[in-house]
Formats: C-alpha cells, sequence, structure tokens
C-alpha cells in the first residue's frame, strides 16, 4: 500500500552530496497479508454464487419440465423440441 501524500527523503548536504541515508520514517509498511484474504473472500463468494445460480437454474428446469410432461394437451412439435432442450440442459448442469 502506497500512502501518495507521503514518501521518502534523502537530504542534500552542503557540500552537494546526499546523504548516506534515507528517510523512510514516514512510510507505511507493506501489508502483505490483506490481498491474500481479499482473494480467499473472492474465490468463496463465486463458488456461492455459482451453486446458488445452478441450483436456481434447476429448479426452474424442473418445473418448466414438469409442466411440459404432465399436460398433454401442451404436447406439439415445437414444445416437444423444447422439453428435449430442457432435458438436455438440465442433464448437462446436473452432470457438470
Amino acid at each position: 500500500m502506497i500512502r501518495k501524500k507521503e514518501n521518502a527523503t534523502r537530504s542534500c548536504e552542503e557540500n552537494s552530496t546526499w546523504a548516506e541515508r534515507s528517510d523512510y520514517s514516514r512510510c507505511k509498511p507493506l501489508e502483505e497479508d490483506e490481498p491474500h484474504i481479499k482473494v480467499l473472500w473472492d474465490i468463496k463468494e463465486a463458488g456461492t454464487i455459482y451453486y446458488v445460480g445452478y441450483g436456481m437454474s434447476l429448479l426452474a428446469l424442473t418445473a418448466a419440465l414438469s409442466i411440459f410432461l404432465h399436460f398433454k394437451n401442451l404436447r406439439c412439435l415445437r414444445n416437444n423440441i423444447h422439453t428435449n432442450l430442457l432435458a438436455t440442459y438440465f442433464s448437462w448442469i446436473s452432470h457438470g
């Protein structure tokens, strides 16, 4: 992490040479643990979103398939094609 308003300084001596040491007292120490924690939290959040999204998709596909298969008056070529498509998505999601 870098503070943009503060920086390290090195003094110029009276004889026009630089001082041997730089002054790092106003610099903030580097925090190495924080970015790793953030990445792990993002991975955990992505996994949760993944499983919730696929779970909701499976519920919607199950509802749609049960409607298409239960009501016989909905059977026509277009709905048969959609039933097969929904069954394909259902098997793809459940095995993936």
